[in-house]
């Protein structure tokens, strides 16, 4: 665990990435130790270098694609092609298969 805590407070000196995947790659790297990035997180977060962070959306805040009677809602899957000249095209995705 020290030196899981000692590299991240060297990654950070140095100003590069040090989150758990990259004191992951050093370990196994420079170390040779094979450590998963979730067992880094939780000695990082144990150690109180972990900033707690909010959950971006929560899940109560998305709208449920539905319709209440048949044929209410529509949907289109389109995919965008550039052609050879500055105009794009949308073409329906059952013609891309």
């Amino acid at each position: 665990m020290a030196l899981i805590v000692e590299l991240r407070q060297t990654l950070t000196e140095t100003g590069l990435d040090n989150g758990a995947h990259t004191i992951a790659w050093h370990l196994a790297e420079h170390h040779q130790t094979v450590v998963s990035p979730a067992t880094i997180w939780r000695h990082l977060n144990t150690a109180g270098l972990i900033t707690p962070q909010p959950k971006k959306r929560p899940k109560a805040s998305y709208i449920r694609f539905q319709a209440d009677q048949p044929n209410e809602m529509w949907q289109s899957d389109f995919t965008h092609r550039k052609l050879s000249s500055p105009t794009s095209i949308a073409i329906p995705a059952s013609a891309c298969t």
